[in-house]
């Protein structure tokens, strides 16, 4: 078992119920745990998992603790083994919350590089999870959905840009001790996982970018729309009594949204990030350091004098504005490896809303060799 957890307070560090070492070692592998042995090691499994439990996942010290576990054939003892480490090692860094989607092919995935997969704003790890699953069983490939700073159950921060993004995702492979892995990313996170490419080059194995290019947003979505999408969440808050279960809330909030949302998947997909706290309902995005930092993320240069050789498949719904296939003379400019698909039928959430044929783009995709070779569009 792997836990990954942190501590608020550095003196957590030297307790002494993280530096547990094996009671006196069988000599037989026929051997017994005695009575005393299983008692000591009830004794410090319980302790153990307090420790780890009164973490926090936002703080600035952090420590991996990697649980081993050895049952001999007729034995009973347990060895734990703690290693700390300082947070420090990549400035401005995060550790972000993910969902691991397994392969079934336990043997094929140890050997090929991880997908890293991270959907766009507001999005959240678990409404990746259709997809990711999905491709882990296409791909035999591990599939990690992770949550974005500020999205999701990952860190919230005041500041939220492109090098800090990158940062983030460099943490979460070292931290997994993975050298290289094939990033997805859908619109605001195709942004970041672009920019990790350029910036991290030997890291990135391919790149899947979801419904958006290297060309500006629309500032009709960075003026407007985000402005008042953040604004509408905020006086929902004010429209909910703790009293409320989350069902009730989510239908007041509903009612609400469909004033000037239309889409009752666009509503869904918000309303997702709505739960209850211990005091009154509150939203899991930072919902302040994401209009506050929106310049940032919708920067037009961010990717200005770059480039990299990194095999690259953009998708596009074509009932969708964000991307068209006007716009891949300008990604090769960046990426020359790179090829656009455009889903017929598909709206901004090509993963989400034509998720085989997004599955079956990216296998064939990753079985490639390079991009001479067209991929259909579905």
């Amino acid at each position: 078992i792997a836990t990954e957890a942190s501590s608020k307070a550095p003196s957590k560090f030297h307790d002494r119920r993280l530096t547990l070492r094996r009671e006196k070692q069988p000599t037989h592998r026929s051997a017994r745990a005695t009575p005393s042995m299983a008692a000591t090691i009830r004794g410090l499994q319980l302790p153990l998992w307090a420790t780890f439990r009164s973490f926090s996942s936002s703080s600035t010290a952090h420590c991996r603790a990697t649980v081993a576990t050895y049952m001999g054939a007729s034995m009973g003892w347990h060895r734990h083994a703690v290693a700390c480490y300082s947070s420090n090692t990549i400035k401005g860094a995060v550790r972000l919350s993910y969902s691991l989607h397994k392969s079934h092919d336990a043997a094929t995935a140890s050997a090929l590089p991880p997908i890293v997969a991270s959907d766009g704003l507001f999005g959240r790890k678990e409404s990746l999870a259709p997809v990711c699953k999905a491709l882990a069983a296409a791909t035999g490939r591990n599939v990690f959905a992770v949550d974005m700073r500020n999205q999701g159950d990952s860190p919230h921060t005041e500041d939220m840009n492109y090098e800090l993004t990158t940062a983030d995702l460099e943490l979460f492979l070292q931290d997994r001790g993975v050298s290289k892995a094939t990033f997805v990313g859908h619109s605001l996170a195709g942004r970041m996982v672009m920019k990790f490419a350029v910036t991290k080059p030997s890291a990135v194995e391919r790149l899947v970018v979801v419904d958006t290019g290297v060309k500006p947003l629309p500032p009709v979505l960075l003026d407007e729309w985000l402005p008042w999408q953040a604004s509408a969440m905020e006086h929902i808050l004010s429209l909910l009594s703790p009293d409320m279960n989350l069902e009730q809330a989510r239908q007041v909030a509903d009612q609400y949204l469909s004033t000037k949302v239309a889409d009752p998947y666009v509503r869904s997909f918000l309303l997702a990030n709505l739960r209850k706290g211990p005091h009154s309902y509150e939203w899991q995005p930072n919902l302040k350091a994401l209009r506050r930092n929106r310049q940032a993320l919708a920067d037009p240069h961010y990717l200005d004098n770059e480039r990299s050789d990194v095999d690259a498949l953009f998708v596009a719904g074509d009932e969708s504005i964000y991307l068209t296939a006007d716009d891949l003379k300008g990604i090769k400019r960046i990426f020359p490896n790179a090829r656009l698909v455009t889903v017929k039928g598909a709206n901004h959430w090509v993963h989400n809303h034509k998720t085989e044929q997004f599955v079956d783009l990216v296998k064939d995709f990753m079985a490639a060799r390079r991009p001479e070779a067209p991929l259909q569009s579905p």
